[in-house]
């Protein structure tokens, strides 16, 4: 599974595009921080918009929150594919 991007990567990203988190928040009408929350935890408004200003997918940005079709993975969801995973592995050895 890949890794979402850093914190880090995404402020920079956001710079290149002429944006910062804080204007972001600002230009969308939320609360001037609102978006920071979104750089680290799940927020799917957040970071839908994130995404859309960099022109991205929120699974491009955030693939261990999101699937290929830009659903969210939720963390039961998560811990099946893990247990199916082992279970497949164990059945095979």
């Amino acid at each position: 599974m890949t890794d979402n991007w850093t914190r880090t990567r995404i402020v920079n990203e956001l710079r290149q595009a002429g944006l910062s988190v804080r204007s972001l928040s600002l230009k969308t009408g939320m609360k001037e921080y609102s978006l920071y929350s979104a750089l680290e935890r799940p927020y799917p408004r957040g970071q839908t918009i994130i995404a859309q200003a960099l022109g991205l997918t929120r699974h491009e940005i955030w693939p261990r929150f999101y699937d290929g079709r830009d659903i969210r993975i939720t963390e039961a969801a998560r811990n099946r594919a893990a247990f199916k995973a082992a279970r497949s592995r164990q059945g095979a050895a």
